[in-house]
This record gives C-alpha cells, sequence and structure tokens, in this order.
C-alpha cells in the first residue's frame, strides 16, 4: 500500500527547503546519487526534516521530478558514518546547498529547471541513506520510483523503447 499523497512535485518541496533554509543555513546535508533505474536521487536533510528528491531526465533542461518530507529521521552523524565506511574525507555540503539554490529556476508549480551536475553520484552514501529513510518509512523508495514512472509513462510512452 502506497501513500501517493504524501508525494508531491519538486516545486512545492524545494520552495519549503528554500524557505527554511532561507530561516536557517546552519546543519544542512546534501547527498546524490542513481537508483537502479537510473533515476536521480537527491537527499537534503537538516534535523529533524529530511526531503527525498527523485528525478527523471527528460532532456538535458527538464525532468520528471517528484519529493517526498519525512520528519523525524536522524542523519545527524550519518555523514561521519559514511566517511569512516568509505574511507572519504568529509565534504562541506553548505556550499553544495548554495549552489542547488543559486541555480534552481520554478518555471511552472508542476517543473522546475535545476541544474542536476551538482549532484556527486555516491552510490554507497546514498545506500546508507535510503535505508535509513526506509527504516523509519517503509517503501518510501518504491513509492517515489512508482510516481516518477506513472508520470514518465503517461507523458512520455514512446521514450521507453526508443532504443530497441
Amino acid at each position: 500500500m502506497t501513500d501517493d499523497s504524501s508525494i508531491k512535485p519538486i516545486s512545492s518541496i524545494v520552495k519549503k527547503i528554500k524557505k527554511k533554509y532561507d530561516e536557517d543555513k546552519e546543519g544542512w546535508q546534501v547527498h546524490g546519487g542513481l537508483d537502479s533505474q537510473h533515476n536521480h536521487d537527491l537527499i537534503i536533510s537538516q534535523n529533524p526534516n529530511t526531503w527525498w528528491l527523485k528525478s527523471k531526465p527528460v532532456d538535458p533542461y527538464r525532468s520528471i521530478s517528484f519529493g517526498k518530507e519525512f520528519k523525524n529521521v536522524d542523519l545527524t552523524d550519518l555523514d561521519q558514518e559514511i566517511a569512516s565506511k568509505t574511507n572519504q574525507p568529509l565534504k562541506k555540503k553548505e556550499d553544495i546547498l548554495h549552489s542547488l539554490f543559486g541555480m534552481s529556476v520554478p518555471v511552472s508549480d508542476q517543473e522546475l529547471i535545476n541544474a542536476m551536475g551538482i549532484a556527486r553520484v555516491a552510490p554507497r552514501e546514498m545506500n546508507t541513506l535510503k535505508n535509513r529513510i526506509d527504516e523509519k518509512n517503509p517503501n518510501s523508495s518504491q513509492e517515489l520510483k512508482k510516481k516518477v514512472k506513472k508520470k514518465w509513462e503517461k507523458k512520455y510512452p514512446q521514450r521507453d523503447n526508443i532504443f530497441l
């Protein structure tokens, strides 16, 4: 059973994140990656809030994008845990978030043009984050994938078989 009502178009989610960011610019984390269907994932958090954005590129300038907000998913110490597991130095996330808001342009209530180049693809980091979110919110990943896929199939059904 999925709860599509909590999944929103990315424009409304990004507006909410931007408002919170303008109120308090400290303690933000941003992680990017790809899922098994090559959708882009972006997880943005400032405790106690976490937002998971999922996008499927239509072309270099447009994406089908949806997001979901989660309350009370503690990701505070996750950066340090991920850095130690992957033998990577800690990244400075504030600069990434500033770039996101500096490059996002809402074009309507349904679409948002954004620069996907800011999202660093880090499969191990994203798997750890997704698992932590799914522990408290089961099937979240599947719900987001399903919403993006449904919209894709409705608007661009001919593109699925373009290279067959």
